[in-house]
């Protein structure tokens, strides 16, 4: 298991947030709430500061959402502002981006519209409503506040952090197994009984023990007789 990958897993583990507790600026929460165009449309005039007229799927293009909303989603659609300006717009890979950035410090020098979304962006609160009159700001509060309360959303979300959850336990143990087997390579030659055990073990904790035992042990002999592996 690639190092980085195992971090990035253990990241999101430590960053996971209850249902209720998701702002706009998660992924999940942001994948949901995209799925329906009357919330791109508040998006999209909140952070460009535009009146759309007219927002449609392009060529009824699917939003592709990932679970728990990993990155990589998708939305093609076609804008028409209230000037007559036309948007054709394909946010994906390999696409021109427009970076908003929620930390920003410079609050006076922008539009006081755009300061109160990306306030509420990274947090989605009733406090943090208060702060703007936008009624396109206060709709998309509603529709976040209806996913918030959704039962089945709610579900589907827990069991992706479940999930998750496998997904770090497998890959701590990977990364457990990789470094026994790394450690042992350096003793001598594993013997096959060894690391077919090595290999077979799920326990992280029975794995941790042995990833000790091989950092102290002196010779292949040593691990098994301390690892109990005779």
């Amino acid at each position: 298991m690639d190092k980085r990958m195992n971090d990035n897993l253990m990241e999101d583990y430590e960053q996971e947030k209850s249902f209720g507790e998701l702002d706009l600026v998660d992924d999940y929460m942001f994948d949901v709430v995209t799925e329906d165009l009357e919330s791109c449309k508040l998006i999209l005039e909140l952070a460009m500061g535009i009146h759309i007229k007219e927002i449609r799927w392009r060529e009824n293009q699917k939003v592709i959402h990932n679970l728990l909303g990993k990155r990589g989603a998708r939305l093609d659609f076609y804008v028409e502002t209230e000037e007559g300006t036309v948007y054709d717009l394909e946010l994906g890979d390999e696409t021109s981006k427009i970076i908003l950035n929620t930390k920003g410090t410079n609050d006076a020098e922008e539009d006081p519209t755009l300061i109160s979304f990306l306030h509420y962006v990274e947090n989605s609160s009733e406090e943090v409503l208060e702060e703007s009159s936008d009624p396109r700001l206060k709709r998309l509060h509603e529709i976040i506040e209806s996913i918030r309360s959704n039962a089945e959303m709610e579900a589907q979300y827990m069991k992706g952090i479940t999930r998750e959850r496998e997904k770090i336990a497998d890959a701590k143990a990977a990364g457990r197994k990789e470094d026994i087997v790394m450690i042992l390579l350096e003793l001598g030659e594993i013997p096959d009984e060894i690391w077919n055990r090595v290999k077979t073990e799920e326990d992280i904790e029975v794995l941790k023990k042995w990833l000790l035992i091989a950092a102290k042990a002196s010779s292949i002999e040593e691990f098994r007789e301390r690892a109990g592996l005779d």
